[in-house]
């Protein structure tokens, strides 16, 4: 009788750990929305979304017409999930310096209250944005993308304990730490050599997101992946990189 007491109580340890563990990794990603640019008629969304926004006025056509949207606010997703993002599409070039901007962004995406936002300036094509759990922490990750499919940038945001929004993971960063690409003044990096982000793919307690570079060089491989994995002590996401 007691070894099947100590049986089942192994048993029921077993239950417990395993369920511990899947309880703390990540969710598969759910994407509550897209937004897409065109230089002709502003910013267009797609998916669950309320936007108080104005039109955007061509400068060919003189009124707004079926055009997108200039400058607004725009929610994506619902209830506690929901996210909150300013945009204005005057500051959608590239070749605008971060001093002609004068503190203006691209985008400001954060909670329902207006300076608890962080920004991100990148000049894509478009960007689905995603969000992923993690037992009650929920992160937004932001896909932009150029004329291909292939990602150029993956940006994770998210709150912290005492409420603030932040932005965890920027690929920009990833690339200028990894791949030695440097912003310049214009918030955008040159060169041939930048890496191509595949789809993130979740493997329990790591975030996988294999890579391509566009070209390889002596100094760099041609392929690898980076797993990202969550620092409960730190709050934050720790980064891996593995080279193919």
């Amino acid at each position: 009788m007691r070894k099947i007491y100590t049986l089942l109580l192994s048993l029921v340890m077993c239950f417990l750990f395993a369920n511990s563990v899947f309880a703390v990794g990540f969710s598969q990603l759910v994407k509550i929305g897209d937004i897409s640019t065109d230089p002709l008629s502003g910013f267009h969304f797609d998916g669950d979304y309320h936007n108080k926004g104005s039109r955007y006025v061509s400068k060919y056509h003189k009124k707004p017409g079926d055009y997108g949207y200039e400058k607004g606010t725009v929610i994506l997703g619902k209830g506690k999930d929901a996210l909150y993002c300013d945009y204005d599409f005057a500051q959608n070039s590239a070749k605008m310096s971060d001093h002609e901007r004068k503190g203006k962004h691209v985008f400001l995406f954060g909670t329902s209250t207006s300076l608890n936002r962080q920004a991100c300036d990148f000049f894509d094509y478009g960007y689905e944005i995603y969000t992923l759990k993690r037992g009650e922490r929920i992160f937004y990750v932001i896909k932009s993308y150029g004329s291909i499919a292939s990602a150029t940038n993956y940006i994770f945001l998210g709150q912290q304990n005492d409420g603030k929004f932040v932005k965890y993971i920027d690929c920009d960063d990833i690339n200028e730490r990894y791949f030695d690409r440097h912003k310049n003044e214009y918030g955008t990096t040159a060169g041939k050599y930048a890496p191509y982000y595949n789809e993130i793919w979740i493997d329990r307690d790591a975030i996988v997101i294999n890579y391509q570079l566009t070209a390889p060089r002596e100094a760099y491989k041609d392929a690898g992946k980076f797993i990202l994995r969550w620092d409960e002590a730190a709050q934050w996401f720790s980064i891996e990189q593995v080279v193919y």
